[in-house]
């Protein structure tokens, strides 16, 4: 059962709601019921107020929202959410973005160098979990499984240690978020090879499957051909390269699945509904797939989804599939599994 409370109150009843914000480099702010606060339309006061009314009507928790609210008490709707929400248990989940970033976010646009990284085990190198197809250190070479050992002429052992003691930040070697800022990097493939790049920052359209591949192996005491998909984030994107992921399995006529959603942090639940009846195919089309429950004054919104196809195309029809997850695999990640 998938509870609306998180991010249904800010962001996914925005079809529900009335936009109000200025620009790009401006918080869009959702709101209900117009032009009845008191304060200036669209004042920060004002946008408060709304959020607030829209809380106690919409939130999962709303019986143990404060019952009252001082709308003039945060100078925006990011910080005045958080205030409505302190004193919820059980939301470790609530949080806002701007319109600007949804759309991005939606859209799959990113803007970086396009790769995501973690320390090695002894902290002498940032091991590369994936780069993005779109971005110059991927264009350069950089691949999943190298190691990133120094930058700028700065060992990452020695970057590390200073990060650790609070003395730098990544972002003093890394650089502001300027479209073309650049910097050179040495990185080692699993090879032993060391590369010099250059790597630039940008805005690219991340590619959300980060890999597609099929591995003839033995699967309990049988031959078999077993199929693997990582993949990174479920956005309006990913119909169409999971369509060409799961045609490809299908193609060469997999019998085993391996998902691996360890960095996917959610998105899409039609997207995931997608992809988990393109893997089961036949044995769970048309059955329940998610349950939306919400607060107890809105139960007769609670309606189930059943699995289906959606926007995909070929499915695998498979009996069962191993997924892949760490603490960073959240929301649709967690409807999948």
């Amino acid at each position: 059962m998938f509870k609306r409370s998180k991010l249904s109150a800010v962001v996914l009843a925005a079809s529900m709601l009335t936009a109000c914000g200025g620009g790009d480099s401006e918080p869009s702010v959702l709101v209900s019921n117009p032009d009845t606060t008191g304060y200036a339309n669209c004042s920060a006061p004002d946008a408060n107020e709304k959020l607030f009314s829209y809380m106690q009507e919409w939130y999962f928790w709303n019986d143990e929202l404060p019952a009252t609210f001082d709308p003039e008490s945060q100078p925006d709707v990011h910080t005045a959410l958080q205030a409505m929400i302190s004193g919820v248990a059980n939301d470790r989940f609530s949080f806002s973005m701007t319109r600007a970033e949804y759309d991005d976010y939606q859209a799959s646009v990113f803007f970086g160098y396009g790769f995501s990284h973690q320390y090695t085990e002894n902290k002498d190198g940032l091991h590369i979990r994936y780069t993005y197809e779109e971005g110059t250190p991927y264009q350069a070479g950089l691949r999943r499984g190298d190691i990133i050992t120094e930058i700028e002429g700065t060992s990452v052992a020695d970057i590390i240690a200073e990060v650790e003691a609070g003395t730098k930040t990544f972002a003093d070697y890394f650089g502001p978020n300027e479209d073309g800022y650049t910097i050179t990097i040495k990185f080692q493939k699993p090879t032993g090879d060391v590369v010099e790049a250059d790597i630039s920052k940008g805005q690219i359209v991340a590619n959300t499957v980060m890999a597609t591949q099929v591995k003839e192996t033995n699967v309990d005491g049988k031959a078999a051909k077993v199929g693997y998909i990582v993949f990174n984030s479920f956005d309006n994107v990913s119909e169409q390269e999971l369509n060409e992921s799961i045609t490809q399995l299908k193609s060469e006529g997999v019998d085993e699945l391996v998902l691996d959603v360890r960095y996917n942090g959610g998105g899409l639940i039609r997207v995931a509904n997608q992809l988990s009846s393109q893997i089961g195919g036949d044995n769970v089309l048309g059955e329940e797939f998610v349950t939306y429950a919400y607060n107890d004054d809105k139960s007769e919104e609670n309606v189930t989804n059943l699995f289906a196809l959606g926007a995909g195309i070929d499915q695998l029809n498979l009996d069962r599939v191993v997924v892949l997850t760490t603490e960073m695999s959240c929301s649709s990640s967690e409807l999948v599994v």
